[in-house]
């Protein structure tokens, strides 16, 4: 088997040649984003009209014009008009309704 070959097998550091964190490594090697791997937030806007949001904790505000989600280390302010959460289950969050904005503020 060759160097190459070998060097893609294990969670080494291509530079240091020093292990590197698992998601971190897994993430290059399936060619997505490492923070997916680790639950991480992930906003899905489609069209105008719906949002998907993954990695929740919980809603802290609900309301027709605003909802405020409470992220990992952040608070996501959904600001829009005759908004309705139409699931929550599992740390992900179905919105409707006119989306205006999305804005994060960081946890104090």
């Amino acid at each position: 088997m060759s160097a190459k070959r070998k060097k893609n097998l294990h969670p080494l550091s291509e530079e240091s040649n020093e292990r590197c964190p698992l998601p971190e490594w897994l993430a290059v090697r399936l060619d997505i984003p490492a923070d997916m791997l680790e639950g991480g937030l992930c906003v899905e806007l489609r069209g105008r009209n719906t949002l998907l949001v993954r990695g929740c904790q919980r809603i802290l505000h609900y309301a027709p014009d605003l909802i405020k989600l409470q992220m990992k280390g952040s608070v996501l302010n959904i600001t829009g008009a005759r908004m309705i959460c139409h699931s929550y289950l599992a740390g992900a969050v179905g919105v409707e309704g006119k989306v205006n904005g999305i804005c994060f503020e960081d946890d104090i």
